[in-house]
This record gives C-alpha cells, sequence and structure tokens, in this order.
C-alpha cells in the first residue's frame, strides 16, 4: 500500500512548528546555562561548597581520630600482664577503648618500647636486669631480646641475639639509619685502665679484647668528669641481618650527672622511647613554692631542708608535688591539686607516698602519673574536673602515645 502524499501548506506549517519547537527548547537550554552559571557566582562569593561538605567533614573527623590527644580523648601506650604473658595495647580516654596490638609470651618486667620517628614501627624490649629489681616473686622473666613491631599489620621480627656485642645492652631505638642497639662497657679493670691512661696525657685509648681494634677518645685530666665510673658506650646498627658498630665514646655511669649511653651522637636521632618519657625529675613547667601557706598541712615533718614544694600552673588549676632533693630535685608521689576557686587536696586513686619517686606528664587537660623510670602503677587524671579517670597496678611502660 503506497503512503498518501502530504499536502505543502501541511508540510509547511509542520517545519514552522518544529522550528518553533527547536527554538524554544534551545532558549530553555540558554536559560537553565545562564541561572546555574549565576548560581556558582554567587556560591563562589559566598565560599560554600556544598557538595563538598560532606567529604570536608569526614575528612575532620578521620584527622580527629589520627590525634594522639585533644581535649576531647588522649592515647595511652599500656603492657600489661596476661595468662599468656605480656600485651601491647593502645588504650583511648575517657571511652576505654582498648587496641590490642600484640602479644609475647614473657612477663612485661623489664619492657620497654620505642618508635620510629614517623610512628610507622615500634621495637618491643625485654631487660632481665631491669625486671629482676622489679618483678614479682615467681615470675617468668625474659632473656634480653627485642621485636620488630609494624604497626599497620601488627607483624612480629624477632631481633638477632645481642649476646656478642660489647657491654650491656641499655636501649634498643629506631633512628634515621635503622634498627640501633646502644650498649654500655664499664667495670673497675676498664675505668683503672683508663684512669692510668688519662693521668699520663694520653689523647686515646685501645680497648682489648675482641676481634676489632677500638680505640676511645680521652677527655684532658682537667676536664675529666668529678664523679662517677668512667666507661664506654657503643652503638651498634642492624644492617643485613648482623650488628655492625657504628660508635664508640668515653661516658661515666653510676651517678646522677652520668650520660652513659646518652654520650653517644646517634641517642639524639631516636625516634621516641617510654623509657626516655618516664626519667622525669621535675614538673614540666614547675617552680618552687615560696610561701607555703595552706600547704603546711600537708607537709611531711621529718624532711631535709632541701625539699620543698613546687608548683606546676595549668589553665584548669595547680598541681603541687613535692620534691626530694639529692644531685638533683626529684618528684615524689606526695601530689596536691587545686581546681580554679577549689581547696587543695590530694588526688583521688592515687597511693603514692612521698618517700616515692614518680614521673608526671601533662598533655592538653589530661595528667598521667606512674612509677619513675617503669612506669608501673599508671594514674590518669582530668584536670578540669580532678577525678581519676583509669588506674592499674599490673601495667608498665605506660606513657602517651608519642606524637
Amino acid at each position: 500500500m503506497r503512503a498518501s502524499p502530504v499536502p505543502p501548506e501541511k508540510t509547511k506549517s509542520t517545519k514552522k512548528r518544529h522550528l518553533k519547537g527547536i527554538t524554544q527548547a534551545y532558549m530553555r537550554n540558554f536559560l537553565a546555562l545562564f541561572l546555574l552559571a549565576l548560581f556558582c557566582v554567587a556560591c563562589a562569593q559566598t565560599k560554600k561548597a556544598p557538595v563538598l561538605a560532606p567529604l570536608k567533614e569526614a575528612t575532620a573527623q578521620q584527622e580527629e581520630a589520627s590525634m594522639p590527644a585533644t581535649d576531647m580523648f588522649v592515647d595511652l601506650s599500656v603492657l600489661d600482664e596476661h595468662e599468656a604473658g605480656c600485651t601491647w595495647s593502645r588504650l583511648r580516654l575517657p571511652e576505654g577503648e582498648l587496641t590490642s596490638i600484640a602479644q609475647f609470651s614473657t612477663s612485661c618486667a623489664g619492657v620497654d618500647v620505642a618508635w620510629s620517628a614517623d610512628l610507622k614501627r615500634a621495637l618491643v624490649s625485654f631487660h632481665p636486669q631491669r625486671a629482676a629489681r622489679s618483678a614479682p616473686p615467681g615470675a617468668n622473666i625474659s632473656p634480653l631480646q627485642a621485636f620488630e613491631v609494624e604497626m599497620a599489620s601488627g607483624k612480629l621480627t624477632l631481633l638477632p641475639s645481642t649476646r656478642q656485642l660489647r657491654g650491656e645492652v641499655e636501649v634498643f631505638g629506631l633512628g634515621p639509619e635503622g634498627i640501633v642497639v646502644l650498649s654500655l662497657e664499664a667495670s673497675r679493670e676498664l675505668e683503672e685502665a683508663m684512669s692510668q691512661a688519662m693521668q699520663k696525657q694520653e689523647k686515646s685509648f685501645q680497648l682489648s679484647g675482641g676481634d676489632e681494634k677500638i680505640s676511645i677518645e680521652l677527655p684532658h685530666p682537667e676536664e675529666s668528669p668529678a664523679g662517677g665510673m668512667y666507661a664506654v658506650a657503643h652503638a651498634w646498627l642492624l644492617k643485613e641481618g648482623r650488628w655492625q658498630r657504628t660508635e664508640s665514646k668515653f661516658t661515666t655511669t653510676g651517678w646522677d650527672y652520668g650520660l652513659d649511653v646518652k654520650e653517644l651522637d646517634v641517642y639524639s636521632r631516636l625516634g621516641p622511647q617510654a623509657n626516655r618519657m618516664l626519667v622525669v625529675h621535675s614538673l614540666p613547667e614547675g617552680q618552687e613554692v615560696k610561701e607555703v601557706g595552706p600547704l603546711v598541712a600537708w607537709t611531711p615533718k621529718s624532711n631535709d631542708e632541701r625539699d620543698n614544694w613546687n608548683k606546676q600552673s595549668t589553665p584548669y588549676g595547680e598541681l603541687f608535688a613535692w620534691m626530694t632533693s639529692g644531685e638533683f630535685s626529684i618528684i615524689t608521689g606526695l601530689l596536691l591539686y587545686q581546681q580554679k576557686g577549689g581547696e587543695i587536696l590530694p588526688l583521688p586513686g592515687l597511693g603514692f607516698t612521698e618517700k616515692e619517686f614518680v614521673a608526671i606528664h601533662i598533655q592538653g587537660p589530661w595528667l598521667l602519673v606512674g612509677t619513675a623510670g617503669v612506669g608501673k602503677r599508671p594514674r590518669v587524671y582530668d584536670l578540669r574536673s580532678g577525678a581519676l579517670l583509669w588506674s592499674s597496678d599490673s601495667a608498665r611502660a605506660v606513657v602517651f602515645w608519642p606524637n
């Protein structure tokens, strides 16, 4: 069947209507684009980005979650005993969220933690000489050993033995060069030999024993330390599965001014260390209290005349610490706190006395108190309220998670 022809008049009319429709559609699209452009200009002028706002908010939440401490929360590094051994965890307060990082089949006695500068790796080491001083009776004390921990995966790697190294291992650390061990070689025989060499004004001293010849630069007799025992500090770098000596220096040990392995250049390049954080002699910004006033009621009666009260001012109140004097003034466990506008009172649940030494750390509104050098019996307080947030009588090496 053939199609009927369309009259010319209808054809012209249809074309006109078609052209008119195209024109109207074009105008509508042009108007829509024009209005959209105006809207974008307005957004730019008001500096608003409604489409990106949720993304920015999520990013801010992620950044906040990665921060080690804020006014809202604080993170702690905690090593605690469990049935099978020692667990390393990250504790977030005040929520109490505990994230297990690694477990070790030994007691936590003598434990230390060292981080890399970027906090992506850590070393957990166990030191029997420290454990013997603080371990409970019958504790399963670990031999000297250390593990590398990859923070992202939790992978554990046992480090090679350090038995062949000179001296006693003091520190496992992570520096720019890699994994480092610092050891201290000290004995009466070594001290006597170095002392004789210094009296002869010899500039160096040759260490005996071992396959490697080690020359130690000696100080001039007039510049020699006034106390302590002469010793030698060594640094060792783990390279291709073996410990290689990179540095050896004259040092002193056995007195408060002794630098021990801190004399080594590499020491200042190591990442954060729990053991270093726990050696605290004074309040962060403490000042001696000249007018004791209301502190008289708390002042120990049988005190050395050099002992005194120190005060640490915070935005939330005043922290008072009883200091005992020796070669250094050292913080004792007699701590008082005064909220703004409040009275001076002991910190609740502290459990330390003026006869015990403690390490104190303040981070924002958070106060951490624990046994000096060991980090036992940790207590965390909120300085805004003076309330005790968390405590443990079994945890060790507890410090604020480093930034």
